[in-house]
């Protein structure tokens, strides 16, 4: 597989980088632009099947079960869910709350999700991003519809495939390329 099919998207990634000029020296643009393709990713392969997660989460508490991993992984459908009652483009629906409802939506990830994450210490990066008044037009980006970050195709009103889905070996070749860009600077 031929990796430059790939170069727009991480072009496009890439570029929201730029929101990040006047708050972060370029060697620590990684810190920002990789977790954040990570969160958005995921959050496109779940969002499909978030309501059933939050359905069968719902379930079980009435029920008097504790969070059931196993369970919660097979309503979403891969080894992985987010029990947050937010996706990443809810999160711009409330500005104001912005930085808090990111930090209850990460929260909501699986355990194996946020064993990656705290390696990434993203977190960190919601206090920085959000005192320099650039989280929410960064959340924003990451969520545009330009690019296509789910496993399925984007379709239009007719039917036609807007965007192709990104595989997963796909999504590989755009975060090796984000790591090498990152490398470079």
């Amino acid at each position: 597989m031929d990796g430059t099919q790939f170069q727009p998207i991480v072009n496009f990634i890439w570029n929201i980088a730029d929101l990040l000029r006047d708050h972060y020296t370029k060697g620590k643009y990684r810190d920002v632009i990789l977790p954040m393709t990570v969160i958005r990713r995921l959050d496109a392969v779940l969002e499909p099947t978030k309501v059933k997660v939050l359905q069968k989460q719902r379930e079980d508490e009435e029920q008097g079960f504790p969070k059931r991993h196993k369970y919660l992984c097979k309503a979403s459908g891969f080894d992985f869910y987010n029990t947050s009652h937010f996706t990443l483009k809810e999160l711009t629906a409330h500005p104001a709350e912005l930085k808090a409802n990111f930090k209850n939506y990460l929260e909501g990830f699986s355990p194996n999700v946020k064993d990656i994450l705290e390696k990434f210490k993203f977190e960190v990066q919601l206090d920085t991003l959000d005192k320099a008044g650039i989280l929410f037009e960064l959340v924003q980006e990451f969520c545009s519809t330009k690019v296509n970050f789910s496993i399925s195709p984007v379709l239009d009103n007719q039917g036609k495939v807007v965007h192709q889905g990104l595989s997963n070996l796909g999504m590989g070749y755009v975060f090796e390329e984000l790591i090498r860009k990152a490398n470079l600077i």
